[in-house]
């Protein structure tokens, strides 16, 4: 039996119980979000059993990343080297809810990666030199974090770092003389599925960091009284005025690029009025861009929304008022943050109380007087209620927005 015969018979073995659990007929074939279940009976080959679901560029990202998690040293090669990604697509392609939700995970997080790599270098992470991907400033965080976990001092181990070399030395010989045809797989081939097994955790936790929770909410989040303003695969519940194709969605993320436009929130979640709430949502802003996060406002079929107030997103355009200030009434002028780095916008509304905040820290406490005075042209910037909307600046102006979320306040 081939390897991938028998990593199939495993996890199709390992998802037995859950088609008990769900009443489904151990013996039939019943889709479950994508692929089927494996009938029995039946001998497979090739991709018979599921089909491979990354694609080209995916993989070859992943390759990159094991290489990068796991480098070649003058002992043993690195983890791509072991073909770890191809064990990865397969263990991801399994029809099963536990493996649908691993792929969710390391699709968005290969797609992050790919992002910030093309942002940074102008390439895709598996085109990027090893200092490049060195240079992803994320990819520290998240070392530094694994070696202040048990798991990281597992791996640094020297009895387990010797004994893992002497196991990927093994896995090594079956690559270059892989078992004949239909014989049983000897213990080193054993070895070689284990050790990928356990890289494939690796990946989980690397791709848990940069996409694990993109456009989701944990059970916290969830328990607090968080909700989803955006789905991340479509604009499902906004809707666009002036120009719709300034707005896009595509690996997860709204795309803001194109002429003057604004995308309102008109979705069912509060009947798209709110007003005590706190809103996050994560934003990457590229050189010159210029947009905002309007709430209190109401949808405009044309021009600049004309109720409630805009909470800038601009770090580099030649409008001096910067992110997180309140554009016009109370600007923020220094940068808070450089263009070409993901960072998370909070807005917080609470009686006529306005605080926005940048990764945590404060920009704006504002605090809404009686009848305040109001310049020409912005004599609606007042507190009430109504809903949110991301602007389309300019044709030169690009934004990404993504985890767009609120939970109402009393």
């Amino acid at each position: 039996m081939d390897r991938r015969t028998t990593l199939q018979w495993m996890l199709a073995a390992a998802a037995l119980p859950s088609w008990g659990q769900s009443g489904a007929a151990t013996m039939g074939r019943k889709t479950l979000g994508y692929g089927t279940d494996p009938d029995l009976v039946k001998s497979y080959r090739g991709v018979e059993l599921w089909p491979l679901t990354m694609s080209e560029p995916q993989r070859r990202t992943a390759a990159a990343l094991c290489n990068v998690i796991i480098p070649a040293d003058e002992r043993s090669p690195g983890a791509a080297q072991l073909d770890v990604h191809l064990f990865i697509d397969e263990w991801i392609s399994a029809p099963y809810p536990s493996h649908i939700k691993d792929r969710r995970q390391i699709v968005n997080g290969l797609a992050w990666i790919d992002s910030e790599s093309k942002l940074r270098f102008g390439h895709s992470f598996a085109q990027t030199s090893r200092k490049g991907r060195a240079a992803i400033r994320r990819a520290g965080e998240v070392f530094r974090a694994f070696s202040r976990s048990h798991g990281g001092r597992l791996l640094h181990d020297a009895r387990r770092r010797e004994g893992l070399a002497l196991r990927r030395q093994h896995a090594v010989a079956d690559v270059r003389r892989p078992a004949a045809r239909g014989s049983q797989p000897g213990r080193s081939q054993l070895m070689r599925r284990l050790c990928a097994r356990a890289w494939f955790g690796f990946i989980v936790l690397w791709s848990s960091a940069f996409g694990a929770d993109m456009n989701a909410l944990s059970p916290a989040e969830k328990a607090q009284g968080w909700q989803l303003l955006f789905d991340g695969q479509s604009l499902a519940g906004w809707r666009a005025s002036d120009a719709p194709g300034t707005f896009s969605v595509k690996d997860g993320v709204i795309i803001v690029h194109g002429p003057r436009s604004h995308l309102y929130y008109v979705g069912p979640i509060e009947n798209h009025d709110f007003k005590n709430f706190e809103l996050k949502i994560d934003v990457l802003t590229f050189p010159n861009a210029n947009s905002g996060v309007y709430f209190h406002t109401e949808w405009q079929a044309v021009g600049w929304p004309d109720k409630g107030y805009e909470v800038q997103v601009n770090n580099s355009h030649s409008d001096t008022s910067r992110t997180g200030g309140l554009w016009g009434i109370r600007d923020y002028l220094p940068v808070a943050v450089p263009d070409g780095q993901w960072f998370t916008l909070t807005i917080r509304v609470d009686g006529q109380r306005v605080v926005t905040l940048i990764d945590d820290k404060t920009i704006v406490d504002y605090t809404e007087e009686a009848n305040p005075p109001r310049p020409k042209g912005l004599e609606h910037r007042l507190l009430g209620s109504g809903t949110f909307a991301l602007q389309g600046h300019d044709p030169a102006s690009v934004v990404h927005y993504r985890n767009i979320k609120v939970r109402k306040l009393p």
